[in-house]
């Protein structure tokens, strides 16, 4: 089931799109499966690249202007950034305790 998307530029090209779509689970269970993040061309809608974000909830998702960077907030109040070529995380803060429910890089 798909939570969000956001369509964000591609850093090197000044005419590219890249979507990312955040995919939660269906249901919840006792042992929740992760959340993903993926990462799609543009121009032909194939994924690029997948990656596990997590068993928190994904309330929001948002793209910087330049496109280097993904927000994640979920519903327990965490926010993780992420960098959008690789989809490698690189800031995570949990300090919240309520929902995120948008974010604005």
């Amino acid at each position: 089931r798909y939570q969000a998307c956001r369509f964000g530029q591609v850093p090197d090209q000044p005419a590219g799109l890249r979507l990312f779509t955040v995919q939660i689970p269906h249901k919840r269970l006792r042992q929740p499966p992760p959340c993903y993040l993926t990462a799609w061309d543009g121009s032909n809608f194939l994924p690029l690249r997948t990656k596990s974000c997590g068993h928190e909830v994904v309330s929001c998702l948002d793209v910087s202007e330049s496109g280097t960077f993904l927000g994640l907030g979920t519903v327990t109040g965490s926010v993780a950034i992420y960098i959008a070529f690789s989809l490698q995380g690189v800031f995570l803060c949990g300090s919240c305790s309520c929902c995120v429910s948008g974010l604005l890089l």
